[in-house]
C-alpha cells in the first residue's frame, strides 16, 4: 500500500546535491513566475474597475425628480435634470401613469385640464443644466379631494429617463415619484426678500400716495431756513406763549424809545444866546461819548 511513498522518497533521498541545487532554482522560478501572474491579475482588476468608475463618472446622469419650490414649499416642481459631467442628447421622458395635477380650468380655451404638460424629449442638457415647471400645490390637491371624496387622484408614477451621451451610448434611469412622501410635513415659513417685494407690489399705489406726501413734507420744511419760520414747538401753550413775546416785544420798544429820548437830550441844540456848558477838561463831550457807546452796546446786543 505505502509501496509507492517508499518509491518516492528513496528517490528524492537518492538525488545529489547538484540534484537538488537545479530543483531548488526551478522552484524558485516557478514562486516568481506565480507571483507576477498574481500582480498581474490584481492590477488589472483595479485598473478595469478604475476605468469602470471614470467611465459612470463621465457619461451624463439625468434623472426626473420632485422638489419644492424655493419661494412657496407647498408648491412642488417637476425637475428634469443633467447631474453628470457630460452633456446628455436626446433625453426622453415618459411616464405611468402620466403625471396627474388637481383638475383646474384653463384661462385661456375654459378647458379642464387634468394633467401636468412636459415636453416628452429635450434635444440637449449641458451638465448641471435643469427643466423646471411649477407641477401642483399640496394644498390645491387636499381642498380638491375634499371636494372630491369619490374620485381619484394619482399620487405615485413611476418612469423612465434616457438619453445618449457623446458617443451615443444610451443611458436610462429609472425614477419613481410620490406625493405623499409630502403628506403631513412641517415647515417653518421664513420670510425672505422676495416676499417684501410681493408686499411693495401688492400695496404699490399706497406706496406712490406715502412717498408723495413725504416729498410735499419734505418740500415744505426746507423752505424753513431761519429762526423766523418753520414749526416751532412751545413747552406751554400758544396763548401764554402769545403773550409772553408781546411782553417781551413791549418792553423791548420801551427800553429803545427810553435810550432814543436820552440819545436827544445829549445831542440836542442848546437854547438861543447861551453857550454849551463845557469844561477845560471836556466832561460835556464825554457825556455824549458814552451815551454814543451806550446806543452801539445795544444795538449790537
Amino acid at each position: 500500500m505505502f509501496g509507492w511513498l517508499r518509491s518516492v522518497w528513496d528517490f528524492f533521498f537518492g538525488l545529489s546535491s547538484d540534484a537538488w541545487g537545479a530543483m531548488a532554482a526551478w522552484a524558485g522560478i516557478l514562486v516568481g513566475i506565480a507571483t507576477v501572474i498574481t500582480a498581474g491579475v490584481y492590477v488589472k482588476r483595479q485598473i478595469d474597475a478604475a476605468r469602470a468608475l471614470q467611465n459612470e463618472q463621465a457619461q451624463p446622469n439625468v434623472v426626473a425628480l420632485m422638489e419644492e419650490d424655493p419661494a412657496h414649499w407647498t408648491f412642488i416642481d417637476f425637475v428634469i435634470k443633467n447631474f453628470g459631467q457630460t452633456p446628455a442628447y436626446d433625453i426622453r421622458i415618459g411616464f405611468e401613469p402620466e403625471l396627474a395635477i388637481a383638475p383646474v380650468q384653463d384661462l385661456i380655451d375654459q378647458r379642464l385640464v387634468t394633467h401636468l404638460a412636459y415636453p416628452k424629449t429635450i434635444p440637449f442638457l449641458a451638465p448641471g443644466q435643469e427643466w423646471r415647471t411649477a407641477w401642483d400645490s399640496g394644498i390645491a390637491r387636499a381642498n380638491w379631494r375634499k371636494r372630491n371624496p369619490d374620485v381619484h387622484l394619482e399620487t405615485a408614477f413611476s418612469g423612465k429617463v434616457t438619453c445618449k451621451d457623446s458617443s451615443g451610448n444610451t443611458h436610462t434611469t429609472t425614477v419613481e415619484l410620490d406625493w405623499s412622501v409630502y403628506e403631513k410635513s412641517l415647515k417653518v415659513d421664513t420670510k425672505t426678500v422676495h416676499d417684501i417685494a410681493k408686499i411693495l407690489e401688492k400695496h404699490s399705489d399706497r406706496v406712490k400716495r406715502l412717498n408723495d406726501t413725504l416729498a410735499t413734507i419734505e418740500g415744505t420744511l426746507s423752505g424753513y431756513a431761519n429762526e423766523h419760520g418753520g414749526v416751532w414747538v412751545y413747552p406751554s401753550s400758544a396763548a401764554e406763549q402769545q403773550a409772553y413775546l408781546e411782553q417781551q416785544r413791549a418792553e423791548a420798544a420801551e427800553r429803545d424809545a427810553q435810550r432814543r429820548a436820552r440819545l436827544d437830550s445829549l445831542r440836542g441844540s442848546p437854547p438861543e444866546g447861551e453857550n454849551t456848558p463845557t469844561s477845560t477838561d471836556g466832561s460835556a463831550t464825554e457825556e455824549v461819548d458814552d451815551a454814543d457807546d451806550d446806543e452801539s452796546s445795544s444795538r449790537a446786543s
